[in-house]
């Protein structure tokens, strides 16, 4: 088949061709402007891959190009990417560039919507496609992801139509190929004559024609469901990427024996809670707290995760002179208040404490003497810096013996400017 020959042609043939396909236009691929509806692109490359399939008599190239072409602009997030001139053409549904996977990708796009037998014969070509399922994420807060329960997430679709079976409307077998989709080419190369077969240019490669428009769908033979939704269930405890599949709960994907619905894979993705974090079975919370209070005790609330908790919503947590003082980034441990592990046992919840030192001291001529016995050290003041400066002897005489230098608070931004040019230089 033709198929093994283009895995087996040269690497550079490959190469060159995917350079080309690189530059193309996805809408001028398929013939489109910027405003068609997927409808459009659906039919589009339906009836172009049909005629460029290689196997049929067609042009490989093109056939890539075409699966490529629809890849980037069926998928709606791909297709505003690119619209917006983020999203390269030439990585479209992830085909690795000068591979033979390209062909390979190519053709199981298109087996998609066809049906992997389109070539083989009627029986074949009636064969049901394998279909990839679709992903929905499913944002949870911790309390959803604490208790579990059932969730509804919403997923647009568009489907056969209910009243033409997704036909379209009437249709009648096609005089030309007589219901079989394809037609035979005799080419005559010197003395021999090779026959092929292509989609009959008359049915797209359908096998049937459209007589009478179908009054539901338009002639489409789909319809969209935009407020589709389906109800899953979370188990308690799940973790962020958690999935869950619903069984034919997506799309429908055409093949020529009919269609087959899709698959929806639900995937969680845990909300940012804006005080805890999670890590494993266990919770971790940050609270900031004045100097003051962290000497001579405080009461602060912290959120809880369970949503029946008598305690409601928050509970407190106080500290008494037995648990003084408070040290900066001390952690304190409340055993059970996390969220579970496997086995069900609840993890725990750990309070790191940031104090908060004030921004200024009031101007007083005694402050240290009154501070020094509840903070500890001398209540007398350091003798000043010399006048040759804190590290005046180290490197000779420098500017002389009376010249000294005094350390003060660098700014903000200066300090933040030193760690990131260290970091860079590492």
């Amino acid at each position: 088949m033709l198929r093994s020959a283009l895995r087996l042609a040269p690497r550079l043939t490959l190469v060159a061709a995917t350079a080309t396909h690189c530059q193309d236009n996805p809408y001028k691929t398929l013939g489109l402007d910027r405003n068609a509806s997927q409808d459009d692109i659906r039919r589009a490359y339906k009836k172009r891959a049909a005629k460029a399939h290689p196997d049929h008599g067609g042009d490989a190239e093109e056939f890539k190009r075409l699966a490529a072409a629809y890849a980037t602009l069926g998928d709606e997030e791909k297709r505003k990417r690119y619209d917006s001139g983020g999203f390269d053409f030439s990585q479209s549904q992830g085909f690795p560039a000068g591979g033979a996977s390209d062909f390979g990708d190519a053709f199981r796009l298109f087996e998609e919507m066809f049906g992997a037998g389109f070539a083989g014969g009627p029986q074949q070509r009636r064969r049901r496609p394998r279909v990839v399922p679709r992903e929905v994420k499913l944002k949870l807060s911790l309390a959803d992801l604490f208790e579990g329960g059932s969730f509804s997430v919403k997923v647009p679709r568009t489907v056969a139509c209910s009243s033409c079976k997704g036909r379209g409307g009437t249709v009648q077998t096609c005089a030309s190929c007589q219901g079989r989709g394809v037609t035979v080419v005799d080419r005559r190369f010197g003395g021999s004559v090779v026959r092929t077969q292509r989609a009959c240019d008359a049915c797209g490669g359908a096998g049937e024609t459209l007589v009478d428009r179908c009054s539901k769908c338009r002639g489409d033979g789909v319809v969209k469901e935009p407020q589709h939704s389906v109800n899953v269930k979370i188990p308690p405890n799940a973790r962020d990427g958690y999935a869950t599949t619903q069984k034919g709960a997506g799309d429908d994907v055409f093949y020529d024996g009919g269609h087959v619905r899709r698959d929806v894979t639900v995937v969680v993705e845990e909300e940012s809670h804006a005080e805890l974090q999670r890590v494993g079975a266990d919770l971790v919370c940050a609270k900031r707290v004045p100097l003051l209070d962290a000497l001579t005790g405080f009461a602060i609330d912290v959120p809880t995760v369970q949503r029946d908790d008598k305690r409601g919503k928050a509970f407190v947590v106080r500290a008494d002179a037995g648990d003084l003082p408070v040290a900066p980034d001390d952690v304190w441990i409340l055993k059970g208040e996390g969220m579970r592990d496997a086995s069900g046992r609840r993890g725990d919840l750990l309070i790191r404490f940031v104090v908060e030192f004030p921004k200024t001291l009031p101007d007083e001529d005694d402050r240290r003497g009154r501070l020094a016995p509840l903070l500890g050290g001398s209540a007398t003041a350091p003798a000043p810096p010399s006048k040759r400066g804190l590290f005046g002897g180290l490197f000779g005489s420098g500017g002389g013996a009376d010249e000294g230098a005094v350390a003060r608070r660098a700014p903000k931004a200066r300090v933040e400017d030193l760690y990131r040019r260290r970091r860079a230089a590492r």
